[in-house]
Formats: structure tokens, C-alpha cells, sequence
């Protein structure tokens, strides 16, 4: 009785682990949200530094984003699945800014995410990546409570 008891559940934790490709679990997609959650300190963008004070935030609850490319609010929505995540409905204030061509390019990463991750650092916490279709980092940043 013990071995069927046993055997039960080892079918039953092999078959949990043989999720389809693909099809993310709810709790996957929980610990993916939990990442997601708050302000980040955007320090590149397409490789290159970001200025001080750029920033991007992630309000789960409401799937609603907001970020800072040096003069205008930008926000918006966003979809996320696993490690898809997908921007949409972006506006933006319109502030008279002296210059703000800094911001196309933040913009232009935003448009281009398809994906996204976190990596360890040898800070506390971690890094985020906002990557393109191809893979490539777009748009990275650290938790804003890191130094």
C-alpha cells in the first residue's frame, strides 16, 4: 500500500513538471509579477548610460506602468506573460522641455520589448533587462532602493 501511495505521487509530481511549452503555471506567472513590481533606476538604454534620474515602474494590480526619460511622464499599460511582456496604450505629458530628443530613444526601447528578465548582481537585488525580438537588451535598470 505504501509503494502505491508512493508511486501516486511521484506520477502526480512528474506529470505537474510536464507543463506544455509555453503554457506558464499561474504560480510562474506570480513570481514573474512579484519581479516586476515597483520603481527601477534605468541606468542603460540600447547599451548606451541613461541619465540620472531615469526610471521605470510596474503597478501589477492594474497592469499599468510609468516611466521618466527626463521630461515627460510616460505611462500606460502593459501585458506579461512568463518572460513576454508587451507595452501598450502609451501617453505621455507634454511638458514645453528645452530638449526633449533624450526621450526618443527610451520611447523606442518601450516600442521594442517583447521580452524581459532579471539578473543577479553583486549588489543586492537584481538587474533588470528589457530585451527586443531578437534578444538584444534594450532597456536595463536596477530596483530604485539599490545605490
Amino acid at each position: 500500500m505504501k509503494l502505491k501511495s508512493l508511486f501516486t505521487a511521484l506520477m502526480l509530481a512528474t506529470l505537474g513538471a510536464c507543463a506544455a511549452p509555453g503554457q506558464p503555471t499561474a504560480q510562474a506567472n506570480d513570481a514573474y509579477r512579484q519581479t516586476l513590481t515597483g520603481e527601477w533606476q534605468i541606468i542603460r538604454i540600447n547599451g548606451q548610460p541613461a541619465a540620472p534620474g531615469y526610471r521605470l515602474s510596474f503597478d501589477p494590480a492594474a497592469k499599468r506602468f510609468n516611466a521618466y526619460f527626463g521630461c515627460n511622464q510616460i505611462m500606460g499599460g502593459y501585458q506579461q506573460q512568463a518572460d513576454k511582456l508587451h507595452f501598450s496604450h502609451v501617453a505621455s505629458t507634454m511638458m514645453a522641455c528645452p530638449d526633449n530628443t533624450d526621450e526618443a530613444p527610451g520611447l523606442a526601447a518601450l516600442a521594442q520589448t517583447h521580452h524581459w528578465q532579471t539578473a543577479a548582481t553583486k549588489a543586492p537585488g537584481s538587474r533588470l533587462i528589457l530585451s527586443n525580438q531578437q534578444g538584444q537588451a534594450v532597456l536595463e535598470a536596477y530596483p530604485a532602493t539599490q545605490p
